[in-house]
């Protein structure tokens, strides 16, 4: 559903949006049909300047023997989504009875899609992908990875692996109103707050300070 004009290709989104919406779907083809893996990921950069995407997941997952052959992987970041109205396009609908019939609803959303092959980490690595994502994910003041007793940790990473993903190919896609007027950009944050559902806040804010760059796709994802 989307087009090119919805298309960021700028490297410094990738980190951006990982930081800002961890929690990814990663998708790899098991034996009889695709599987679906979900984690949160960091992001990790290499000697010579390449990105990496690193997860941990139980070796109880389905997915966990397909992953050590060295399988292609597929992994999705997800940022707010949502349906949008053209009865919030104050702009070119400024009344209730302004004729409609060429709109139509649309959605909103983010996301980013990243290709790569996975290799496994080793244990040594694997300790420092956890520790790095205790460190993003924790408030301040909050729980530390040194905190973990030896035991509890060795039992705990017994039952997981982990797994980098060399990324090969990155997709980002932000279809959020700008192709819209002024006007109508305005009508519809207002619609997303009086509406207020679970995203609607987060995509206000969007479609609001998002200016079709890069960089304030950066900012306002940071932000929040």
């Amino acid at each position: 559903m989307h087009y090119a004009e919805f298309k960021l290709n700028e490297p410094d989104l990738i980190p951006a949006m990982v930081s800002a919406f961890p929690f990814a779907t990663i998708m790899v083809n098991g034996p009889t049909s695709p599987l679906a893996v979900h984690a949160p990921a960091t992001l990790s950069t290499g000697a010579d300047g390449s990105e990496s995407l690193e997860f941990h997941i139980a070796v109880a997952n389905p997915a966990f023997e397909t992953m050590q052959t060295d399988p292609f992987v597929t992994v999705c970041f997800h940022g707010p989504s949502t349906a949008i109205s053209p009865s919030w396009y104050e702009g070119r609908f400024p009344t209730r009875d302004a004729d409609r019939s060429r709109t139509a609803p649309t959605y909103n959303y983010l996301n980013l899609v990243v290709t790569g092959r996975v290799t496994p980490l080793n244990t040594t690595e694997l300790r420092d992908q956890i520790r790095d994502l205790v460190q993003k994910l924790e408030p301040g003041g909050g729980w530390q990875f040194h905190e973990i007793a030896t035991e509890t940790y060795a039992a705990w990473s017994a039952l997981i692996r982990g797994f980098r993903v060399r990324i090969e190919t990155a997709d980002l896609t932000a279809k959020l109103s700008q192709e819209q007027n002024v006007e109508d950009r305005l009508g519809i944050a207002k619609g997303l707050r009086r509406r207020s559902g679970f995203m609607d806040d987060a995509m206000a804010g969007l479609v609001e300070g998002f200016d079709g760059s890069a960089g304030s796709l950066t900012s306002l994802i940071c932000a929040r």
